[in-house]
């Protein structure tokens, strides 16, 4: 199942991931390298793939964040 929401925090998307055993889908306000620091700040083992939309990109991150699995798919935007 996919959740789509906008969550307050990529922390949060994570939380709800790890919680439900579901994929989340949500909004990163910035560009992929601000989401890339951030979910290192965190200390997330993670990967992701590119996925190419019409007008827009999306990223498949996955991985694990304190021991349990999680799986996003993030669209970054400009707000």
């Amino acid at each position: 199942m996919i959740t789509l929401k906008k969550f307050s925090s990529l922390l949060s998307a994570i939380s709800t991931s790890v919680e439900y055993s579901e994929i989340v889908r949500t909004t990163f306000v910035g560009a992929f390298t601000d989401l890339s620091t951030q979910l290192h700040e965190l200390g997330a083992d993670w990967d992701y793939t590119r996925i190419d939309l019409n007008d827009s990109t999306m990223y498949d991150i996955y991985g694990t964040y304190e021991g349990s699995e999680f799986r996003i798919y993030v669209t970054c935007v400009w707000e």
